[in-house]
């Protein structure tokens, strides 16, 4: 950040959902309570190209190297994965 000032809004999720069609993604961020059932309020949606999703993955995957080198492991609890359709088996795995 640059210390200028925020003239677009800011939100804080805790969620996403996301989805994919011919011509773009679908990124649906909510904010969840733990009180609340899945997937909770939604906050934000925003559509992209397949060029931009792909072009921000590689950006995000380059940050959370960068984390990693400078902060240590994330770690993710397995339940969390599993709810995600991310854990040991599935189809996410490859």
């Amino acid at each position: 950040m640059t210390g200028e000032p925020v003239d677009r809004p800011e939100f804080y999720v805790n969620g996403v959902t996301a989805s994919v069609g011919v011509w773009d993604f679908l990124l649906d961020f909510y904010l969840r309570s733990p009180e609340d059932t899945p997937p909770g309020r939604g906050v934000v949606r925003i559509r992209m190209s397949p060029q931009h999703a792909f072009a921000l993955a590689l950006s995000l995957q380059k940050l959370v190297e960068a984390y990693q080198a400078q902060i240590g492991p994330i770690t993710i609890p397995e339940a969390m994965l599993a709810e995600m359709g991310l854990g040991e088996g599935s189809a996410a795995d490859g």
